[in-house]
């Protein structure tokens, strides 16, 4: 052992030994990064493991962050009825899981604080944190995002390219994202709602969702969500 790390770890008897908070401040000292990617990976496990056990049958999952406050009955509901109703097969309407996450982006905050319209720093930093473990685990593939919140993240390649979709639009606004105002999904009841800055991108299958779960059931559901996004960007 060190001098350098005996002078720091031990009192003035050298028999004295480090305790276990103190080894533990020094692996962190000399690992942060280490230590944040195992933390940001056993909570994203986590958050997987928990929606799994308890969700309900879903079979499509859509999300969306943005400044919209989209779990009013009148927006949530009809995003659920009209993303179930343009993903149907046959006669049978899709099971939609819709979650919203309020995310308010920096210009629009400044707004607020100069105009004195209410707005939490923490609870938007709970948006934020809550949308990367979105990216990095659980089952939402199919994304309506704020157009700065994607700005920020395309450059992570977490979004597949509208090309290995075989989808040509005037309403893309580069290789990975479509401006929903662009499309006709954007005329559909509860979607009509979302602001016009409102991009929609399909997440490609996150690193998690390849670890603990089962191959054959993973591709089959994620098959899915990428055939419930060509619809929504097809639908008239």
């Amino acid at each position: 052992m060190s001098k350098l790390f005996k002078s720091e770890f031990y009192d003035s008897d050298p028999g004295e030994k480090a305790s276990f908070g103190e080894l533990f401040a020094n692996f962190y000292c000399e690992h942060k990064i280490l230590f944040f990617m195992i933390v940001f990976l056993v909570i994203a496990a986590v958050v997987l493991c928990v929606q799994s056990a308890n969700k309900t049958d879903y079979e499509f999952y859509l999300m969306y962050c943005g400044p919209l406050y989209a779990a009013t009955s009148d927006v949530f509901g009809n995003v659920v009825d009209s993303a179930s109703s343009i993903c149907s097969v046959g006669d049978a309407e899709v099971e939609v899981a819709f979650s919203p996450i309020v995310y308010v982006p920096p210009k629009l905050a400044e707004y607020y604080q100069q105009e004195g319209i209410e707005y939490n720093g923490a609870y938007n930093s709970e948006a934020l944190q809550n949308f990367d473990y979105a990216l990095a685990a659980g089952e939402y593939c199919v994304m309506l995002l704020d157009r700065s919140l994607y700005d920020d993240t395309k450059d992570l390649n977490v979004f597949v390219p509208l090309s290995d979709l075989g989808i040509v639009s005037d309403a893309a606004v580069d290789e990975c994202a479509l401006a929903l105002s662009g499309i006709d999904l954007s005329k559909k009841e509860g979607f009509s709602s979302f602001p016009d800055d409102t991009v929609l991108v399909l997440r490609k299958m996150s690193f998690i969702q390849s670890i603990f779960i089962n191959k054959k059931e993973r591709n089959k559901v994620y098959e899915f969500q990428k055939e419930c996004f060509i619809s929504l960007v097809n639908c008239k």
